[in-house]
């Protein structure tokens, strides 16, 4: 199957405001995020909006020769639909979000090959993994299912309920968390303690676009917060 990682992001969070451009290891958290989802070769697209407020964001993306589509600020539904509408309805749809920068490229393998091999048509990572280690898989006959159908504000915003409800779905639990709940651990970018975090779980790292997300996870366990 053909697949893409589209990574959703914006700059107008009202809890954290510019959060998708503060410096992480180096880059903007957004950047980051993008550089790590694409660390094993995977076709990364930035997906933000055309609202004015997110020129400094599209601009910074362009900088670091990430692809970029751009489109409705609120409705993100449409914004995947309109980004994927040169692609063939069995392609697979990897939706990651710029507030987690712990998914990489090994996540995305692993979420593309299990959602392969399920028949499924949506397939989303177990809540029982750390709060920020999240991801979704699903076709693109699904998206463009969900784009026509879905009507509540909620779904257009969120991408994945419409198809979790109403397609074939299924949940996915890596290998390494098979046993335990971890959701406890918090590891996305919301608040300014959050970033705090995030800072310290990237310090000291040679590579932060390539540490492994499980290792990272680790790390995250060993915090003192």
């Amino acid at each position: 199957m053909n697949a893409v990682v589209i990574l959703q992001a914006r700059t107008t969070s009202t809890r954290l405001p510019g959060k998708a451009l503060l410096p992480v290891a180096g880059y903007p958290s957004a950047v980051l995020a993008a550089l790590r989802a694409g660390n094993r070769g995977a076709n990364v697209l930035a997906a933000t909006s055309s609202d004015t407020s997110d020129d400094a964001l599209a601009e910074v993306f362009c900088r670091h020769r990430i692809p970029l589509f751009r489109g409705p600020l609120h409705d993100v539904l449409a914004r995947y639909h309109a980004a994927t509408a040169d692609l063939s309805p069995e392609a697979v749809v990897v939706r990651l979000t710029a507030d987690n920068m712990l998914p990489d490229g090994d996540l995305v393998r692993e979420l593309t090959s299990a959602f392969e091999n399920s028949g499924l048509d949506y397939l989303g990572t177990s809540d029982r993994l750390p709060y920020g280690v999240a991801a979704e898989a699903f076709s693109v006959k699904a998206l463009r299912k969900a784009h026509h159908a879905a009507t509540t504000a909620y779904d257009r915003e969120h991408v994945g309920p419409w198809m979790l409800r109403n397609c074939e779905s299924g949940t996915y639990t890596p290998p390494a968390f098979a046993t335990g709940d971890h959701s406890h651990l918090r590891c996305t970018l919301d608040y300014e303690q959050d970033y705090l975090r995030i800072l310290r779980l990237f310090d000291g790292s040679r590579d932060p676009m390539r540490m492994g997300w499980y290792e990272l996870t680790q790390k995250l366990s060993s915090l003192p917060d």
